[in-house]
Order: structure tokens, then sequence, then C-alpha cells
């Protein structure tokens, strides 16, 4: 799989999409499963009719609440419009930890397409992606998912000729969430932050600036996890899809930015999600996991920091073709991973901090996903084609 298909396939092509370039992406199927995980600790979820996972435009983003049993997954809708009159997409949500799922039709799906998908608690929750243009797009649910509002955006993000696309969205309470992206002409990295709950956003300028190519293009951002408002840890990639992977974070909310040199890094080509938390003490004081695909797209891959992304190790691979699309961590202990493209690993686990790592597989490689874990027992995932949900760490 080359490099420069995996950046096109995770940020690229979806601005392809919106302008009616490349139409593929959204033409959704519904019907079955098109295959089965491994063993008998996740289990397909019995989904409402019209809603599919199949091809769910883009990899169908997923938000649990820490601590809860409530859960939002984003999903092919075959009951609404999407951009440009293709399939839409509505939200599925769950609030008895996954035993059932209602499906709601209102997001803005004429008006975007949702890449991301963040829930601060079980009555807030915060979509992200692309406008019907190359710009951002957000939507803001107050009542857990049953209804949503398209959000007005600061005019810097819809001013002609391009603008930046958000690829992860992180909300760390009801007034706070970050965003991070890709800005495409030339690629540079975006992060902006809201402590109002939208009203107003920051968009900053001070993003380490990374190593300039002749088009003046550097580094896009595909990732981000904040344990605070102050605390965010932001991950991606070299353009092109050359090594090293690319690791962002403050400590300040934004006042000032550090990018990790670590030699680890070099042997990764593009970090895809991070999920981080609150470290155990002052020496551990934030505890990260990355996923994504390994330099020369040799196959998934993981690493692990213990002091806010400055630092990493690993990585750890599960196979030689595919990456993790998605990473999500209960507490210090207990992570999944989502992958793609890869029968090996449409799921890894870990119980143990990354000591070691569990592998689910499916059997297919035609499969995309992403995870959410709100509990180290409870977990949801949208790999291989459904809706997935574990109750006993699956099986860990």
């Amino acid at each position: 799989m080359a490099s420069s298909w995996l950046r096109s396939a995770r940020v690229w092509l979806r601005s392809a999409i919106v302008i009616g370039a490349v139409t593929a992406p959204l033409i959704l199927m519904s019907g079955p499963a098109q295959a089965a995980l491994s063993g008998g600790n996740w289990t397909a979820a019995s989904i409402p009719a019209g809603f599919n996972l199949v091809n769910a435009a883009p990899l169908s983003p997923v938000s649990c609440v820490h601590g809860t049993k409530f859960c939002v997954v984003v999903a092919g809708d075959n009951n609404v419009q999407g951009v440009n009159e293709y399939i839409g997409q509505g939200d599925l949500v769950t609030t008895n930890g996954g035993a059932s799922w209602t499906g709601y039709t209102d997001l803005p799906s004429s008006s975007m397409i949702v890449t991301s998908v963040s829930c601060p608690s079980t009555s807030v929750c915060w979509a992200a992606g692309d406008g019907t243009t190359i710009h951002p797009a957000l939507a803001k649910s107050t009542d857990g998912g049953q209804t949503w509002t398209l959000e007005p955006l600061p005019a810097s993000w819809t001013d002609p000729p391009y603008t930046f696309l958000p690829s992860a969205i992180d909300c760390v309470s009801a007034s706070t969430c970050w965003l991070a992206g890709t800005n495409g002409e030339p690629t540079t990295p975006v992060v902006a932050e809201t402590t109002d709950g939208g009203t107003t956003w920051t968009t900053f300028s001070n993003l380490p600036p990374g190593t300039s190519d002749a088009y003046g293009d550097t580094y896009g951002l595909n990732g981000i996890s904040c344990i605070s408002a102050r605390i965010c840890v932001a991950v991606g990639g070299i353009n092109g899809g050359t090594k090293p992977a690319a690791v962002i974070s403050t400590t300040n909310g934004g006042a000032s930015w550090s990018m990790s040199s670590d030699p680890e890094l070099a042997g990764v080509e593009d970090l895809f999600s991070v999920s981080c938390l609150p470290g155990p003490s002052t020496v551990t004081p934030v505890i990260c996991h990355a996923a994504g695909v390994a330099a020369q797209a040799a196959g998934p891959v993981q690493l692990t920091s213990r002091n806010g992304g400055a630092s990493w190790s690993g990585p750890q691979m599960f196979d030689t073709t595919g990456w993790l699309n998605s990473i999500s961590c209960a507490d210090a202990a207990h992570c999944w991973a989502a992958g793609s493209g890869t029968a090996a690993a449409a799921l890894v686990g870990t119980s143990n901090g990354g000591a070691s790592w569990s592998t689910v597989t499916s059997d297919t490689t035609n499969e995309d996903g992403s995870v959410s874990c709100a509990t180290a027992e409870f977990c949801v995932a949208t790999t291989d084609d459904d809706l997935w949900v574990t109750t006993n760490d699956g099986g860990l």
C-alpha cells in the first residue's frame, strides 16, 4: 500500500468528495455484515433498519462517555440525503451499554460529512467534518444525539480559496473542545480550541513549523487527545507520507507547543489517532497511546508515551499490511485500537498498559473502523462493516 494512498485515504480524498471530484467513498450499501470477528467476546449489535456500517463515510466515528453506558456512533443512513445528493449519515445511540441502539436522522447530513465525534457528557456531543466546499463543518447536540444544530464558524474558516479540513475533535467538557486538521494549500497543521461552547474559536498560529519542502508543505494532523483545557497531544505525518510521524503537544492551553524529536518516530510513516490519560504521578504526568502505520507502509503500529508525547516507546507491529485507524484507552491499563486494511488486526487490545497486546481478526482485509471505550469492560467498535460491542474487555 503506497504511502501517498494512505494520506489520500485519510485526508485529501475527503476534500475531493465534497467538491464532487471523487464519489466512491460515499456510495453506501445496506445489508448484513460482510465478515465476522474471531472469538465470541465482541458481539455484532442489532441496529435499526436503514442504518449501516458498510463503507459509512468516513470510518464510522464513535464516542463513548467515560464511566457510563452511553455511546454515539455515526453511521450510514439510507433515509437521509448527504452532501451532493449522496446517501447521508445519521447517528446511533446506546444508553444501556450497547444492549440496544436507537437511530436518529437529524445530523445535518446534506451540509457536512462527519469525520469525528466527541461526547463530553451523555447530553452534549460535537460532530466535526467537511462542509460542502473545502472548509470545516461543526454540529452540536445537547440532547444526547437526538437532535443536532449546524454551528456557525469563524469567517477565516470559510474564506476562499482553501481552508482546513478537520480530522479529529476532542471535547474535555461541555464548553471546551479541541480540533485538529490540515491545511491543503500548502499542507500545514491546524489546531483550534473553543472554551465557551463554540461561541468563539481560537486557531493557533504558533504550531511547530516542521521542515518545508519546495512547495511549502510540512505536516498534517490526523488525531488529537486532550486531558484538560491546557494539556493536549496531536499526531499526524509529514506531507507525502514520508517518515517520521509528527507529534505535537501543549501543557499551557496552546500558549506554546512542542514537537517530539524522538527517534522512535522515524520508524512510523503516519499516526492517525491518539488517546491520552492523566498519569499516576508527576514523574508520569500524561500517558498516551498512538496508532498508525509503520514506515514504508509496513503495517499497523502502536506506540506509547509516558511523558505527554515528548518521547515514545515501541513501535509494536501487528501485521505487514494495513494500519491502525483509531485507538481508545479507558484507563492507563486498558486500550483497544481498530485496524483498517488488515485481517490480522481488525482490533488489538491491551490490559497491561501496552506491555502486550491481543489481536482480534476478521476474514477480510476490506474493513475500516473506529473504537471507543467507556470503561475497561465496555467498548464499541465499528470495524469489519458492522457495529461491535464488548462488555468483558474483549476477553482480555
